[in-house]
Parts: C-alpha cells; sequence; structure tokens
C-alpha cells in the first residue's frame, strides 16, 4: 500500500458534498430563471452522485483500508470503527435520496413554493454533516498512521530481513549499513563495486575495464566435436568442465558476473538513478551475494 493509493482520499471519497453542492447551485439558478425541466435534470446528476460515492467508498475501504488490518501495526481506530462510521455516512445518502425523491416530485406539481423548500431541505442536508467529517477524519488518521509506519516505523523489520537473508560478508561488509539507512542504489553499487574486487583479487588479472575482467575470469572457450575439450580454461573454474552441462553452467556464470557489471552497476554509477524499493534491493543484494559465494568456492587454474 503507498501513498499514491491513499491519495486516492482525495478523488474518490472525500470531496462528495461539495460535488452535490455545485450541483445544488446549477440547480438554484435554473430556477431562478423558471427552467424546471433543466433543474429536475439535475437532481438526478446528484443521485447518481450519490450511488457513485457509495460505491467509491466500499471500494476504497476493502482495497485500501482492509488490508492495513492484517499487518502488525496498531492504530487508533479498528475496522469496526471504520464499519460503523460507513454505516452512518451511508444513512446520510439514504436520507439524500430520499429528499431528491421529493424535491423531484415537487417539479411535476409545479408548486414553486413547495420547490424552492424542498430545495432548502437538500442544501441544508447536503451542507454539513457530522457523521460524514468524522468518517473522512478517521481515514485521513488511518492514513497519517500508516505513512508514518512505511517511514519510520518497518526500517527495524527490513533490517532483519537483510540479516535473514545470511548474505556473503563482502555484501554485508559494503551494503548492510547503506541498506539500513534507506540508501538503495548506493548498496547495490557499493556491493558491485566490492564483488569486482573480489574477483579482480581471487584472479590477480590486471584487465582495467570491469566487465573485460569478468569475461576474462570466468569465460570459457571449448569445440563439441568429438572429443568435447576445452580449448581455453577460464582464470576462475566454478566446475571441473567434464562435460558439456559444467561447460554451460560456467558459461552461463561468466554471462551474469558480466551482465551484472553492465546491468546493474553501471546505470547505478553513471545515471542519476533512483531506487526507493527495499524488497527490489534485496534481490540485487542476493545475485551478487550469490556471485561472491561461486567466487569464494572458484579454483583458481594453472
Amino acid at each position: 500500500m503507498g501513498k499514491a493509493q491513499f491519495n486516492l482520499i482525495e478523488v474518490q471519497v472525500s470531496n462528495f458534498r461539495e460535488k452535490a453542492l455545485d450541483e445544488t447551485l446549477k440547480i438554484n439558478e435554473l430556477l431562478g430563471k423558471r427552467q424546471y425541466d433543466e433543474a429536475h435534470g439535475y437532481t438526478q446528476i446528484i443521485t447518481e452522485l450519490v450511488s457513485s460515492y457509495r460505491k467509491s467508498i466500499e471500494s476504497y475501504i476493502n482495497q485500501s483500508i482492509k488490508p492495513l488490518f492484517n499487518s502488525n501495526i496498531e492504530f487508533s481506530f479498528s475496522l469496526d470503527d471504520v464499519q460503523k462510521e460507513k454505516a452512518e455516512v451511508f444513512k446520510w445518502f439514504d436520507e439524500i435520496s430520499q429528499l431528491l425523491q421529493e424535491f423531484q416530485r415537487k417539479f411535476e406539481s409545479k408548486d414553486v413554493k413547495s420547490i424552492y423548500e424542498s430545495e432548502n431541505q437538500l442544501i441544508g442536508k447536503i451542507g454539513y454533516n457530522q457523521c460524514f467529517a468524522d468518517f473522512i477524519s478517521t481515514l485521513r488518521s488511518l492514513q497519517t498512521e500508516y505513512l508514518t509506519y512505511l517511514i519510520h516505523g518497518d526500517r527495524d523489520e527490513l533490517g532483519s530481513l537483510f540479516n535473514s537473508l545470511k548474505f556473503h560478508t563482502t555484501v554485508r561488509k559494503h551494503s548492510e549499513k547503506l541498506f539500513k539507512d534507506g540508501h538503495y542504489a548506493q548498496a547495490i553499487f557499493e556491493a558491485c563495486k566490492a564483488l569486482v574486487n573480489q574477483v579482480r583479487d581471487k584472479s590477480k588479472l590486471t584487465t582495467t575495464k570491469e566487465v573485460d575482467l569478468m569475461g576474462q575470469a570466468f569465460g570459457v572457450e571449448y569445440v563439441t566435436n568429438p572429443p568435447l575439450r576445452v580449448t581455453k580454461k577460464p582464470v576462475l573454474c566454478l566446475n571441473t568442465l567434464s562435460n558439456l552441462d559444467e561447460i554451460d553452467e560456467q558459461r552461463g556464470f561468466a554471462q551474469l558476473f558480466m551482465g551484472t557489471w553492465a546491468g546493474i552497476r553501471d546505470p547505478k554509477a553513471h545515471a542519476i538513478v533512483v531506487q526507493k524499493d527495499p524488497y527490489k534491493t534485496l534481490e540485487y543484494l542476493s545475485l551478487i551475494s550469490l556471485l561472491a559465494k561461486r567466487t569464494d568456492e572458484a579454483i583458481l587454474s594453472t
């Protein structure tokens, strides 16, 4: 659940009264011009607004509010509180609908005085309602509490998740503090740099271009014409390269090592990258950690 979804309060729920009052003002103008048929048409617009907002509120509670109570957050209001307040709002909607029906019947009578009286009753009913104000206040309180939790409350939870993943020491050393402080792009960037240094140290290669370094360290060349044989061994062997499956594994990981630098580290270094998703960050770090572990396991060829 993100802030953007919570902002649907503004477009789905809280502005009903303003829209309904706008329509009643149009009715008032038309009545002043004695355009009764046109004014009658606007009462139908308010009826449709009531129906639309009932559906919007129901949808908002089901999609945006109920899921909050499946978390471990302690809110100031319970889901029962929200449902009770919603019931009061829906009762208010029913009262508006009843007045609208009476208003529409008055148009048929052509009694100007009763039409204006009915209109004033409708404006009074729409103009202010404490249960609606309380309902909106409760929804906004839940929004504030949840967003506060997102900013502060789940930092410890994310830190625990980082710890539980048992990352390679290279990742932990260079990325743990950055990740736990919320610097996600930098955490990935530093882990990638550390992986390259690990590969360079183990392979003893002096190649300066990092993608080439990865290719030279793990790349393998071979021929399949019988007998299958390796024509150029990698500097760092991930297995014995004794059959095609093992050669394919070596080739696949060579591409992963090169792709990690080209596709992850370089964009983080040379572009303005905004990484806000901690869970996606953990996925990046998991890949880098796996490659660091495979580097540890690799055998330096002679």
